[in-house]
Formats: C-alpha cells, structure tokens, sequence
C-alpha cells in the first residue's frame, strides 16, 4: 500500500507513522479495537486471529499507539519476521527491540556465563533420552530378577513394574523406540509449557496434547519419571559445560529467573499452542 506521501508504508519514519497510523493503512475493525485498547486498556491482552489475518501487521500499528517515549520488546516468532519488522522504517530503532524468543533466551544465558558464547546442541535431549533407555533396561533386569527370587519384595520396591525392553525380540526393541520417543517429548513439551516436573502434571500434559504413549504396563509413568531425570540431567550439563540445546533457551532462563532487560511493554507475535513458554517468557520478566 502507498501512504498519500508517495512513499511505501514501510518507508515513512516513525515520528509520520505515529501521527497518522489510523489514516495510512486500513485496518479493520478489530484491528482498531485493539489499538483503542493499547491506548485506553489495561494490563494485558491476547489476540486471537487466524493465519494472513494480520497480526503481524498490527504490531506496527501497536507500536505507534503506544506512548512515544515507551520502551517496548517484540518477541517474534521467527527471524524472517525479526528481521521484516527491524527494516521497517515504521519501527523506532532505539527504544524497540525485536527479537525472537530463543535469541532473547540465548542473550540472558550468554551473561549468565559470563558473556561466554555457545553453539546450541541440537541433540542433545535425544541423547539424553537414549541413555534414559539403557537405564529402564537395567532396572527391568533388576525387577526380573528380584522377582523370580522374592516376588514379595519385587511387589513392594516395584509397584509399577518397569516396561519389558529387554529380550532381544522385536517386539522389545520397537518398546525400546517408542519409550525414547515418549521420553524425549515429554521432557520437549515440559520445556515448551513450564510444566511443573512432578507426575500429575505432566500427565495432565501428555494428555492435552495428546502425546503417543506406548501400550505397554507402566510406560507412562516410567517413562514421565524418566523425562524427569533427563531434564535434570540437561539442567546439570547446562551449569558445568554450558551444553545448551534450543528448548533450554526458553527453559533455563525462567527455571533460573534470570533478569530480563526492563521494558515497559512487551508484543509477543505468535505465541500460541505449544508455544505457551514464549509469551509467559517474555511476559514473566520485563
């Protein structure tokens, strides 16, 4: 769209942008009652609309509604969208920052080390969740024996008896996957949600987002106690070898309550579903 002084939207300076933003882009009507809100309302506010409705548009119409003087923090979800939103002339340069959540995340961790840099491990849950395998194998084997010599004590040291991985079968090697899997999103999904790491919790939370579970007696609770462990073992790896992946990006920084960077309002772009972790991320702090 072309603003009646020639120019691309996108090209006009923020101090026109803010004058004139109602006038220079038509926006809907529920477009304009969100910005009747940012100037009016109060607290905070969640949009929900539809792919290509713009929503990402309205953030510079949010912007210019909010005071001039305002400090404001974009989380977007991608780094297309950061860096669509960083050259748009429309978006002061100084007291707007856009970033996505995982950048944000990075930075707080980097000055938690020290302003040490670190490439993120892109697998290391699924390792983590790996070894979490071999050590459900060791107690099945534990339980077997236990119960062939003192089935009373198994009952008793082993309520829920550990899945049967073992055997060499293909039926226990496809268990074997399937619990690794079940593991690795479990402790995903704890990450991207800040579940609470206890049982109820995260059961409530494979429920809702209806996380596979193998068939097999006591694979959901085996394998939530195992996330548990991972995620701790993650959490360890993290202090003592600064070995991050991207879910701890958004996990460890609200795990530890690290100080966020003070802004006075904050646009989250996306953060809906599964994504629950970016918006109380980057509203829990600022």
């Amino acid at each position: 769209m072309v603003t009646t002084l020639q120019r691309p939207i996108d090209q006009i300076s923020p101090r026109e942008w803010r004058s004139n933003y109602q006038q220079l882009f038509n926006w809907n009507d529920y477009q304009q009652r969100i910005f009747e809100w940012v100037r009016n309302g109060s607290g905070n506010a969640m949009v929900n609309a539809v792919a290509g409705s713009g929503k990402t548009a309205s953030i510079t119409g949010i912007v210019a509604a909010l005071p001039a003087s305002a400090k404001i923090q974009i989380v977007a979800f991608n780094r297309h969208i950061v860096q669509k939103l960083k050259d748009d002339s429309r978006i002061p340069k100084g007291r707007v920052k856009v970033s996505t959540a995982h950048s944000l995340g990075k930075g707080l961790l980097t000055a938690y080390f020290g302003g040490n840099l670190f490439d993120p491990e892109e697998r290391k849950y699924f390792r983590l969740a790996k070894d979490a395998v071999q050590r459900l194998m060791s107690k099945r084997v534990d339980f077997d024996i236990l119960n062939r010599q003192d089935p009373e004590s198994a009952a008793l040291q082993y309520p829920v008896p550990p899945p049967a991985l073992i055997g060499g079968t293909h039926e226990s090697e496809h268990l074997a996957k399937e619990m690794r899997k079940l593991i690795h999103e479990v402790a995903t999904f704890a990450q991207l949600t800040l579940t609470p790491l206890h049982l109820q919790a995260l059961v409530e939370m494979v429920e809702h987002f209806a996380i596979e579970v193998p068939s097999s007696p006591g694979a959901l609770e085996w394998g939530i106690h195992a996330a548990i462990e991972v995620l701790q073992a993650g959490e360890k790896l993290a202090v003592e070898q600064q070995c991050i992946d991207f879910g701890d990006m958004l996990w460890l920084p609200n795990r530890w309550r690290l100080p966020l960077p003070s802004k006075q309002f904050v646009i989250v772009d996306e953060a809906q579903g599964y994504q629950l972790n970016t918006g109380h991320f980057a509203a829990s702090g600022f």
